[in-house]
């Protein structure tokens, strides 16, 4: 077995001799390569969450809209169509950012909503003014279900939209 050979003070001219530079030019563009791989890799995560957090943001966005129409009905116990083909538009988005449960879920939203504010202007047409076959009681019991759906929506709306929303999973 051959041992380790130490550099004795005659090997010190030789070494004293040996240009490092190429070495070091040498080691150098891997080192770059390196680096310049690790900051790729961090932008790539950056912007990743980035596209997290934004999809997070447009999604929120949605749910607010949808706590808001339904708090809107229930301080006057009524709907305005205008505001639900308001609130029709303003979450057009949801379509692209939510999974079918949710598109579903606002078109029931939609669907009470109209039929409550519907109900609401029947109700308040002059008698004159109304149809042969207008029933009071049809009419009131429509608006009474549509209000109570809409109505109990607020604590609902949270657990349907907290699989999309829970940050943990950002």
């Amino acid at each position: 077995m051959r041992s380790a050979r130490i550099p004795s003070e005659s090997d010190e001219p030789r070494l004293k001799e040996m240009n490092w530079f190429p070495i070091f030019q040498g080691l150098l563009t891997p080192i770059i390569g390196i680096i310049a791989v690790y900051i790729a890799f961090q932008q790539w995560r950056t912007n990743a969450l980035k596209s997290k957090l934004d999809l997070f943001d447009r999604r929120f966005n949605v749910f607010l809209k949808v706590r808001r129409i339904l708090s809107s009905v229930v301080p006057e116990g009524s709907a305005k169509e205008e505001e639900f083909l308001k609130f029709r538009s303003d979450v057009a988005e949801a379509y692209f950012v939510f999974g079918q449960e949710i598109e579903d879920y606002l078109d029931e939203i939609y669907r009470h909503g109209i039929g409550l504010a519907t109900a609401h202007r029947l109700h308040r047409v002059p008698k004159e003014e109304r149809p042969k076959d207008y029933d009071p009681r049809k009419i009131a019991d429509q608006m009474d279900a549509e209000l109570a759906w809409l109505m109990n929506q607020l604590p609902v709306v949270k657990a349907k939209f907290k699989r999309y929303l829970d940050v943990s999973k950002l």
